[in-house]
């Protein structure tokens, strides 16, 4: 009795069904799905950015992707947050592993490859994560699902890649490993006949963890913020040859930067502090070791609406150098930051500045603003 021939027909792709198939529908997500998805991951991002600086003010992905935008500090610094870095990260390995970021696992959604109906990989995640970039022109890319057939963007059809509306989809298996072909009758192959326990389990951690992140994006926030600046512009006559001239300086009171949301209190509690600037010009050719001999000495004074001095703030060349006392010199700034406890901000916006530059205890320029 002869064995049976070996079949040898080549691997077909999965693909939308035709022949006999063609009755049965392949349930690609609609546009509606999609967008909710994509807000939802953004409110779980921006409740990481709240969680791990206190950042009230998180700009994306919304439209383009990657990691190019970023957050603020309580100061209003523009920082790169590691754990939004790593969010978007997990994020991005979630989708290419098991099909679907926290909103679209909430949405019920998948994204899979067309040539087999797993989830996409790495390399097709990357790719079709840049490409966006080409939905992003005029939204036209974005909105193409609502006129294509097979639901896709721009991104999907360069990737290779479908959105489905499952919440079973395929296990990934790497490509060079798949030797499936073919239909498997009935129905095609779009999703798992159940859904493992172990999908259900990582579903229930990732979804949890997404609630959990946009609650804290969405939730009221109350806290403080703000401050006030006064500047004030110094008129001289001396050239500057002999030495730095004050030409202006500006003062900046800021008070303290903390918010809270569901009980959970975030931000900058090295604040309130004052800040003051003094700017220098000159033609004046000084290492630090001469700059620091020099007998100059920088003041500010801040005083509320009554006229009583709040706080006098004195740096004198070698100081602004060693650094030791919080003032420094950049070469044409000399800085100062002081700390203190209580900055009303209701008091504040009272506040007249007055400051000044003197050099061997003779005056050299002085200003002030109201």
């Amino acid at each position: 009795m002869s064995e049976p021939a070996s079949d040898t027909t080549p691997a077909q792709s999965w693909d939308l069904p035709t022949g006999e198939h063609s009755a049965i529908p392949v349930p690609f997500a609609s546009w509606l799905m999609r967008l909710i998805a994509v807000l939802l991951d953004q409110a779980l991002v921006a409740g990481v950015a709240f969680l791990a600086s206190g950042s009230i003010g998180y700009e994306g992905p919304t439209l383009h992707p990657g990691v190019a935008n970023l957050i603020q500090d309580p100061s209003g610094t523009s920082v790169v947050s590691g754990w939004v870095v790593a969010t978007l990260a997990l994020m991005a390995l979630l989708q290419a592993y098991l099909g679907a970021t926290p909103g679209k696992w909430i949405m019920g959604i998948a994204v899979v490859r067309t040539a087999t109906g797993r989830p996409a990989g790495a390399l097709l995640t990357v790719l079709r994560t840049v490409s966006h970039l080409l939905d992003s022109i005029l939204l036209i890319g974005y909105l193409r699902p609502l006129v294509n057939r097979e639901r896709r963007t721009f991104a999907d059809s360069i990737a290779g890649t479908y959105v489905l509306a499952t919440r079973r989809p395929l296990p990934w298996v790497s490509p060079l490993v798949d030797q499936r072909g073919g239909w498997i009758e009935p129905p095609p192959p779009w999703e798992e006949p159940a859904q493992p326990r172990w999908r259900r389990v990582v579903g229930s951690v990732v979804i949890t963890a997404g609630v959990l992140g946009m609650a804290f994006s969405c939730a009221p926030t109350s806290g403080t913020s703000g401050g006030i600046s006064l500047q004030c512009w110094a008129p001289s006559d001396t050239d500057g040859t002999a030495g730095p001239v004050l030409t202006e300086a500006w003062a900046t009171a800021q008070s303290s930067n903390e918010w809270t949301r569901l009980g959970v209190t975030r931000g900058d509690r090295t604040l309130p502090r004052l800040d003051v600037t003094w700017q220098l010009m000159g033609d004046y050719q000084m290492d630090d070791v001469s700059f620091a001999a020099s007998q100059d000495t920088w003041w500010a004074t801040v005083r509320g609406a009554d006229g009583a001095v709040i706080r006098t703030i004195r740096v004198t060349s070698a100081q602004a150098i060693d650094g030791l006392t919080g003032a420094t010199f950049t070469g044409d700034t000399v800085k100062a930051s002081v700390p203190w406890e209580a900055v009303d901000e209701a008091v504040v916006g009272a506040w007249t500045l007055e400051a000044g530059q003197t050099r061997g205890g003779q005056a050299v320029a002085s200003c002030s603003a109201f």
